[in-house]
């Protein structure tokens, strides 16, 4: 069950769809076994500036438009 925004930083509580972005995302298990699927969270200030990513087959937040390095003149 959801409970707070998945962002470790944030402490907003879950309580309606309507507020934040819901993630539906696959996670890997053993060789030979389906997918699990897990819901995950965002608040609505999370959102603006993050998404959730499948890293490793650990779910963790990352920015949403990362710095683009620029070319040093």
């Amino acid at each position: 069950m959801l409970a707070k925004c998945l962002n470790p930083l944030c402490d907003a509580p879950f309580r309606y769809l309507r507020q934040g972005r819901m993630f539906n995302l696959e996670i890997p298990v053993a060789a030979g076994h389906p997918h699990r699927r897990e819901h995950f969270w965002l608040c609505d200030q999370c959102a603006a500036s993050l998404t959730v990513v499948l890293n490793n087959e650990h779910v963790t937040v990352q920015p949403l438009y990362p710095e683009i390095a620029l070319p040093k003149v």
